[in-house]
């Protein structure tokens, strides 16, 4: 469509517009403070029924006539972590990386969802950067999604409230910077490239293509499984909320260790092989 016409069309992963997110971009890019080896990225959001039952697609593999929806965490409420991931792994200002190798750990308490309400993955990008992410809407306690990237000389965190705090080897902080709204950053940006303001920033379909490449892989290569009752426990008083006991604490430690659950001791969640995602 936007070939056939005379419009553009800027993907709305609103987080890619904030101006703190380019200049992560740009100091990895400058080489000063080395190779970017990993990226870790976690979040701990509960879903009750409220959320799973709004529409007739929550949690759906696809639609009656064989359209793909895939709806989980990663491809919903936390697809933008795994994006900026994605990005922050490319090796040029406006290219996202490209997995060649993945591995899942995918799981679901809820019964009624035929895809996943929690899971560990693992992306190995074209140019050697291995991401982590964690994310979970079977939690008790919540996380504010975040992300780490870690350099050889300096460790940088995201967080959702747009901070960026940055890391000597030693644990050191040395920057605590607040960032900017990314929503109005990103209406700004799209209000500029109407008028023709070749700087602003536009996320594009092929740059939006990584993040799909990885969901369309992901149900592919690995399979979903169901946890047990007495895996995880549901609160009424939460409006049914479905909870993994410890979840959110048990991400945090495999967060900060860029490893998937069962890495880090999770007893409901079984290893998986490394696939490559293109023969």
């Amino acid at each position: 469509a936007e070939k056939h016409s005379r419009a553009f069309l800027a993907v709305g992963f609103q987080n890619i517009y904030g101006a703190e997110v380019r200049t992560i971009k740009q100091m990895i890019l400058s080489g000063k403070y080395g190779k970017l080896r990993r990226i870790s990225a976690m979040g701990a959001w509960s879903r009750s029924d409220s959320y799973y039952h709004r529409n007739n697609w929550a949690g759906k593999q696809r639609a009656a006539d064989g359209t793909a929806i895939f709806d989980s965490p990663v491809n919903n409420a936390f697809a933008h972590f795994l994006n900026l991931a994605l990005f922050f792994a490319g090796t040029e200002e406006t290219e996202v990386g490209h997995a060649v190798a993945m591995q899942a750990e995918l799981v679901r308490a809820r019964p009624e969802i035929e895809t996943f309400d929690s899971c560990g993955i693992r992306v190995l990008t074209q140019n050697d950067c291995r991401i982590v992410v964690l994310f979970t809407h079977a939690c008790e306690e919540e996380q504010m999604p975040e992300l780490r990237l870690e350099l050889d000389r300096m460790s940088i965190v995201w967080s959702q409230d747009c901070r960026v705090r940055c890391y000597d080897p030693d644990g050191k902080l040395l920057s605590d910077e607040p960032g900017t709204d990314c929503r109005v950053a990103m209406c700004e940006h799209m209000a500029r490239r109407i008028h023709n303001d070749a700087s602003a920033v536009i996320y594009t379909l092929q740059n939006a293509r990584e993040h799909t490449f990885c969901v369309e892989k992901l149900h592919e290569l690995f399979a979903v499984r169901a946890l047990t009752p007495g895996e995880y426990m549901i609160l009424p008083e939460r409006d049914n909320q479905y909870a993994i006991p410890a979840i959110t604490a048990l991400f945090r430690k495999a967060y900060l260790e860029n490893k998937l659950p069962s890495e880090v001791g999770a007893a409901w969640s079984s290893p998986s092989a490394l696939q490559r995602t293109e023969a």
